[in-house]
């Protein structure tokens, strides 16, 4: 069931080019830096089955952020930064994302999309784990115009009722 409400929802990928991510969550990953510090970014989980703990999003304040969890109730911001590649993350600065209407052939579509800069398309690029690790999508906001990259699928990113 599809939700446009302030939540709680899963964030997960919608009309994605490549079918087989389509209803995919998200979760958190984190990762360590040159620097030894950490750095959580939101990917997408290959395992679909909502028989699996899933994270949950709210919106509160007009942002983004995590229902309970581990993880403080932080905001979900887009990277600014070339390096992080625009990646949705658990920062202090970066880009709000915003909520949009889709419109096909005049149709307004049912269903709420994130986004942010006059843009709703993501490219997931797949993530091989190390031997036990999570397999999983990371997910980066398209510029208006730009294409997704060799080896990333384009879509959208949607909210979903547990």
């Amino acid at each position: 069931m599809r939700y446009s409400g302030a939540g709680p929802f899963r964030l997960v990928i919608a009309q994605a080019d490549d079918d087989a991510i389509n209803g995919l969550p998200a979760t958190t990953y984190t990762y360590s830096n040159a620097d030894n510090s950490k750095t959580t970014v939101i990917v997408f989980n290959l395992r679909k089955s909502r028989s699996f703990a899933q994270p949950l999003y709210w919106c509160k304040d007009g942002n983004l952020v995590n229902w309970g969890g581990s993880v403080p109730a932080e905001t979900i911001l887009i990277s600014p930064t070339p390096k992080d590649g625009g990646e949705l993350t658990y920062q202090k600065d970066g880009i709000s994302l915003t909520t949009y209407q889709h419109q096909i052939n005049g149709q307004v579509q049912g269903q709420i999309f994130y986004g942010a800069l006059n843009s709703t398309t993501w490219a997931f690029q797949y993530h091989k784990p190390n031997d036990c690790g999570l397999d999983f999508y990371f997910a980066r906001l398209l510029k208006p115009g730009e294409q997704a990259n060799g080896g990333e699928v384009a879509g959208f990113l949607t909210g979903d009722i547990p």
